[in-house]
Order: C-alpha cells, then sequence, then structure tokens
C-alpha cells in the first residue's frame, strides 16, 4: 500500500509540473482560471490511487521486468515486514493524527456556526448571515458567512466590502474546496505537493474575492485599509475562508496595483480551462514507471513479496526446514552467497509443473539446482484458467549476525 502512495504521489508531482508550465506559458493571470487548473491537480492527486488500482491510469512498457525477489538465509525462511510494517505504521500514526485534527477543527466550527446569532436584515441579501463572539474577525464555514461581535461598530461602506468579499468566497465553495485540499493533506501528509496545493488554493481564493469586490466602484486603498484592519485581529483556521487570511502584503500590493485584471472569467474560460488541464491527469499516470510490481492487498491469500494478485503469483513460502535442507552445502561451508532467477511453469490449479533456471550466480555450487527444488515446494495460485508461469529471483544469503538467522523481503527491479 504504502508503495501504491508514494507512487500515486509522485505521478501527481508529474502533473502539478506539466500544469505549472502550462500556466507560466500562457501567462495565466486571473486567479479563477488558475484555481480550476489547480482544482484538478487536487482532484487528480487524490484519485490517482484507483486509478493505479483499477488500471485506468495508463503505465510505461519496459524492456526489464521487475522481479521480486525471495530471500533465503541458513536456518530460516520467511518475510519479514518489520522495516515495512515500521513504515506503514508511521504512515498510519501521522494520518490517524491529521484526520484528528480536521475532524477537531471541523467539529468546532461546526459548533461556532451553530451557536452563532442569525442576522436577517435587508443588507444580508437573504444569505446565510450570522455573529458569533468566537471569532474576531469575518470568516466563512460552508455557506454560512460568519461575523464578529465587533460588528456593531462598522460603518456601512466597511461591512458592504466585508460582505461582498465573503459572499465571493460563498458562491465560489471556497471552503468546501479547503476541506478537500486539508483532507488531501491527511492522505498524502508526505508530499509537499499537498501542503502547496492547500495554500495556494487558498491564496487563489483571497485573490478572487478580492477581485470580486473591486469589480464595483471602490476605493482600492479603502479597501486595502479594510483588509489591514481585519489581518491584525484575524484568526487561521484550516476549513474557514477568512477575510484577512493569506499574505496580506501580497494582496494589497495586487489590489494597489493597477495592471491586475478585475474582470470576471467568463463561463466559456472557465471550460476551457478545465478541458486543458483534464487530459493531463491520464498523462501524468503514464509519465511515471512503476517501482516494482502493484502492492498485493491485504486480504487472505494476497501474494507475498508484493507480487500483484491479478496474475500467477506465490502464497506461501518453504518452512524453515526447506531451508536449511536445500541450501547447498559446499556454498555454506565457503560461506558464499547466491542469486539465481527462475521461470516456474503452473498448471489450471496452481502446481508447479516444471522449472527453468534463467541464470544464477556464481555457477558450479549448485544454487540452480536447490532453486529447482525448492521451486516445488513453493505453494502458488493461478486463476488464470489455463497453465501459465511465474518468474522470480531467489536470493541464497548466509546469515551471519548470529546463530538463528534471520530472512527478509527484499523486492528488486530489474
Amino acid at each position: 500500500m504504502m508503495a501504491a502512495l508514494v507512487e500515486a504521489a509522485l505521478r501527481s508531482l508529474a502533473l502539478a509540473v506539466m500544469v505549472g508550465f502550462g500556466l507560466a506559458a500562457l501567462r495565466v493571470k486571473n486567479p479563477q482560471q488558475e484555481k480550476i487548473a489547480w482544482l484538478v491537480v487536487l482532484a487528480g492527486a487524490l484519485a490517482m490511487p484507483a486509478l493505479q488500482r483499477w488500471g485506468l491510469a495508463p503505465t510505461i512498457p519496459v524492456l526489464s521486468v521487475p522481479l521480486p525477489a525471495v530471500v533465503l538465509r541458513d536456518f530460516s525462511l520467511g518475510a519479514s515486514s518489520e522495516p515495512v510494517a515500521f513504515g506503514m505504521y508511521l504512515y498510519w500514526a501521522m494520518t490517524s493524527v491529521l484526520l484528528a485534527r480536521l475532524a477537531v477543527a471541523t467539529a468546532r466550527m461546526w459548533r461556532i456556526r451553530n451557536t452563532a446569532k442569525p442576522i436577517d436584515e435587508a443588507w444580508t441579501f437573504g444569505m446565510d448571515v450570522r455573529v458569533t463572539q468566537r471569532l474576531s474577525s469575518p470568516a466563512t464555514f460552508g455557506s454560512t458567512i460568519l461575523l464578529p461581535s465587533s460588528r456593531n461598530g462598522w460603518t456601512e461602506a466597511k461591512r458592504t466590502l466585508i460582505i461582498q468579499h465573503e459572499s465571493s468566497h460563498v458562491r465560489n465553495r471556497d471552503s468546501y474546496l479547503q476541506w478537500i485540499a486539508v483532507f488531501n493533506i491527511c492522505i498524502f501528509w508526505f508530499s509537499p505537493l499537498s501542503w502547496w496545493l492547500r495554500r495556494r488554493l487558498a491564496e487563489l481564493a483571497e485573490h478572487a474575492s478580492d477581485d470580486a469586490v473591486l469589480q464595483g466602484d471602490v476605493n482600492t486603498t479603502d479597501y486595502a485599509d479594510v483588509l489591514l484592519e481585519m489581518a491584525r485581529a484575524r484568526q487561521t483556521t484550516a476549513i474557514a475562508t477568512g477575510m484577512a487570511t493569506g499574505s496580506i502584503e501580497q494582496r494589497i500590493d495586487r489590489i494597489l496595483s493597477v495592471d491586475q485584471p478585475r474582470r470576471p472569467v467568463s463561463k466559456l474560460r472557465y471550460a476551457l480551462a478545465f478541458v486543458a488541464v483534464i487530459p493531463l491527469v491520464p498523462l501524468a499516470a503514464d509519465v511515471t514507471p512503476k517501482w516494482g510490481t502493484p502492492a498485493a492487498d491485504d486480504t487472505a491469500g494476497a501474494a507475498l513479496y508484493g507480487m500483484d494478485v491479478r496474475f500467477p503469483h506465490i502464497v506461501s513460502t518453504p518452512s524453515s526446514e526447506d531451508s536449511k535442507k536445500w541450501y547447498p552445502d559446499e556454498a555454506k561451508k565457503q560461506g558464499i552467497d547466491g542469486l539465481v532467477q527462475i521461470t516456474v511453469t503452473l498448471d489450471e490449479a496452481g502446481r508447479a509443473t516444471d522449472t527453468l533456471v534463467l541464470s544464477e550466480s556464481p555457477v558450479g555450487l549448485g544454487f540452480g539446482a536447490a532453486a529447482s527444488e525448492l521451486a516445488h515446494v513453493f505453494k502458488y495460485e493461478n486463476k488464470t484458467g489455463h497453465p501459465a508461469s511465474v518468474t522470480y529471483r531467489i536470493k541464497f544469503e548466509l546469515d551471519r549476525s548470529d546463530n538463528r538467522g534471520t530472512s527478509s523481503d527484499n523486492p528488486a527491479g530489474g
């Protein structure tokens, strides 16, 4: 599973790089258009594991075939999953912490929204606007605009600017999109792209809302003053969009710049931005070659050594006694390790009927013959309904650490 997640993160990074180059080449300056592009990247990142698992994402054909390596040592044979298990424990521990934080933040904002006092006045224009003492600056949670209790001291002009800004967040579903971006971090916390996407989407949401306010007859200096005032009392949260979030200095420089476009994006431009990026998702799925064979399911009967359960695969390994029995005596005396690549022919029931030693190193010490005998001790599964073959490598390795010996699963690419 961890290998699939890492691969999905790499494919998503490739997608982001292509989108970034495209935006730079086309000199896209409108925040709404850029946001559409990065939202497609976010959706592609979340969907990438499914694209890989269900075979919807193409893969690059390669000449060398990645093969699993089964390590045999002097006294025992097995699959030590301690490094893999530690990595999975670390992943799930971090993911659980982040999901718990997201759940707590969502519950906190939900309580604030539910305990806030609704406002039903003409200037709300029928929107869900509420006042709370638990926030010190305006924010949007879901489709609700939350105002601080200090709003009673605002002038009508100031209140209008704030409502226009927050209502833009509601129309653009920015709070929901931030929630999805944070959820993406919970799943791909090890990828810098997930953290960057959340931050960039938040910045673009603020730029788009600023533009929505400035499309009217608004003095840019007055609006900048309102932002500075809100920034002094701002509260940050991962899933609510606040008026004073993001880089205030950058936003003010942008607001005061006469070169920034203020026009709204037409539906046609929205569609073009969306259609232009969508084809890059399967393309990104093709530019990153797979590392080894696909990870096996965690269900009963799943393949060992990362072998794909959709094809003939190993389901159980020889016992410790078999390992001791078939390790070549001369090689053991001389303290020599060996590596054999072997193809095993299976019948319809998954029984080994024949073996072919493709290579052995070093030669002349009996590693090939030992691997052929051991191949009949392995248990296989063949769901193809006809005779098939499975190829893997057996590494004979003496345990020099102690007298008991250990073994490890060491998937390797060809």
